[in-house]
């Protein structure tokens, strides 16, 4: 009986979408019935329609903020690698200035797409995360592993030089040293690469030189 009543209730909400076509709130709430049928694939283009009609409008308030917020994430929770949902709830992040949220949300979503076997998708999630925190070693070690994972070796050298930067700067030279190694097992006639290799040794070599002869006095 319950079924009945929505199916109906949708029926005369379609009838009425001619003249609320321009309002995501209708949208959303067609959305919305069709979750209680569990018809999620309608509920989901209903809430992707809800999200396009909304940016079609130019009459928007921070309040309306909100709303689309609210309904990219019931739209994940039905269709969890959504690129829709994500590429809007990241944008709407940065806007006010939640920075970490839009973080937190690219890794995840590069996890969830890892797990499905859709690498060049999360390298893509990893790289909008690294635009907010170029300097994150965790974020630019799941971009190697990926593009290592796709055979894209150059893509993934590259990556690796970068973590020695940052490791670097951090003072991390075992850190900087393991990506030199790791990179040579890729290219191992790259001069380039072996030249920084014997630079860093040489460097810890040099720095711990020093503490040797304190240590023996």
């Amino acid at each position: 009986m319950k079924e009945f009543f929505l199916k109906r209730k949708i029926q005369k909400y379609i009838k009425r979408l001619p003249k609320y076509q321009h309002d995501p709130v209708f949208f959303e709430e067609v959305a919305e019935l069709y979750l209680k049928l569990s018809q999620h694939e309608q509920a989901r283009e209903y809430y992707q329609k809800a999200i396009e009609v909304y940016y079609q409008e130019s009459s928007r308030s921070d309040e309306d903020k909100d709303f689309i917020l609210d309904v990219c994430w019931k739209l994940l929770d039905i269709d969890p690698l959504n690129a829709l949902a994500h590429r809007i709830l990241g944008q709407e992040y940065c806007q006010i200035g939640e920075f970490d949220e839009a973080i937190e949300l690219y890794k995840a979503f590069a996890s969830r797409l890892t797990e499905a076997a859709c690498y060049e998708e999360a390298i893509t999630q990893y790289r909008n995360a690294l635009v907010l925190e170029p300097d994150d070693i965790f974020i630019h070690q799941q971009c190697f592993a990926l593009l290592w994972k796709l055979r894209r070796r150059n893509d993934a050298v590259l990556e690796l030089r970068k973590i020695a930067e940052i490791a670097e700067k951090a003072g991390q030279l075992a850190k900087v040293i393991e990506c030199y190694k790791k990179a040579l097992k890729i290219m191992p006639s790259n001069t380039e690469l072996q030249s920084e290799l014997h630079r860093v040794v040489k460097l810890v070599r040099t720095r711990e030189q020093p503490l040797r002869l304190v240590v023996n006095r």
